[in-house]
């Protein structure tokens, strides 16, 4: 526990008259920082044979800030606290860097494997990262030499225990944080957790809860350019649909008046109405346009 300590110079109430003045020192514990809002959402225990350097751990940040995880040999807020075969001691993993807004930070096992296996570079790599489906991982804001267990703030099965036959047992496979899960646990709560297989049919490392787009990724605003707010109108590309905030606008580029969304689109044809009735379509300024009939007022819309 923090504490402050504090030293006060009091006047004695037991004889004012000679105006003594006491010194009297004492310590008041303060509150411990909060914890950090990220969260263990996939362990991988990769099967096929000879490819146990693909192993990895992805923690996930679900808020909408910057999480700064520290930089080598000058500070560090996260560790990775694992705890192997019923342990109640543990090796810890220092995490340097950051992990933006609703992204996730993966470490794994063995560069050339992991690599090998799944495509991209992992954030980090740490030998420690090499759990076989009955150890416990721990995200802590202490670590070696200090003892993680006081400030493990989520974990992935319970420390002291072995995890053969448990319901976190995930020997060989994939376990994966439930998309409804947006918060840390210090307890393990195995309604939080789905197991899959421990190879990339199953495992996601890169992404939680959003896939990126594998087929046609397509950026797409609606904007008021004639300055009076949206009148109540709607751009629809097939079941999607944009609505607009009825606010004056300062100009064209007022990013009040434009509503975004990113659309992933597999290839085919897709009918666009603005305002659910006929339009016509121009090329203007290197944008895509429509308005409504033969109405004055074009609606730009970003391709």
């Amino acid at each position: 526990m923090m504490m402050a300590r504090f030293t006060f110079r009091l006047k004695s109430q037991v004889r004012p008259a000679a105006n003594e003045v006491v010194t009297a020192t004492f310590s008041v514990p303060l509150p411990p920082p909060p914890a950090p809002s990220l969260l263990i959402s996939e362990y991988c225990d990769y099967q096929p044979g000879g490819y146990s350097g693909a192993r990895f751990i992805e923690i996930y940040n679900p808020t909408d800030t910057p999480f700064y995880l520290g930089t080598a040999d000058v500070d560090t807020n996260l560790y990775i606290a694992k705890y192997s075969n019923g342990s109640t001691s543990s090796y810890t993993t220092i995490l340097e860097g950051t992990i933006a807004p609703n992204d996730v930070f993966v470490v794994a096992n063995n560069q050339d494997k992991f690599v090998e296996i799944f495509g991209f570079e992992a954030d980090q790599y740490s030998s420690n990262i090499s759990g076989n489906g009955d150890d416990v991982f721990a995200l802590s804001t202490s670590g070696y030499p200090a003892d993680p267990g006081p400030n493990v703030f989520d974990i992935l099965g319970e420390i002291g225990v072995d995890g053969s036959g448990t319901a976190w047992d995930h020997l060989d496979q994939t376990i994966m944080r439930n998309d409804d899960v947006l918060a840390p646990n210090t307890v393990w709560t195995a309604s939080e957790w789905t197991i899959g297989a421990g190879d990339e049919t199953f495992a996601t490392p890169g992404w939680h809860i959003n896939a990126p787009c594998a087929d046609n990724l397509v950026s797409i605003s609606m904007g008021d350019s004639y300055g009076d707010g949206w009148n109540g109108n709607t751009l629809s590309i097939g079941e999607t649909v944009l609505v607009g905030p009825d606010v004056g606008c300062e100009s064209d580029a007022d990013p009040a008046c434009f509503a975004v969304v990113d659309l992933c689109l597999v290839d085919g044809s897709y009918l666009v109405t603005c305002d659910g009735g006929s339009f016509q379509m121009r090329s203007f300024l290197g944008n895509c346009e429509c308005r409504r009939g033969s109405s004055s007022r074009w609606w730009r819309t970003l391709f």
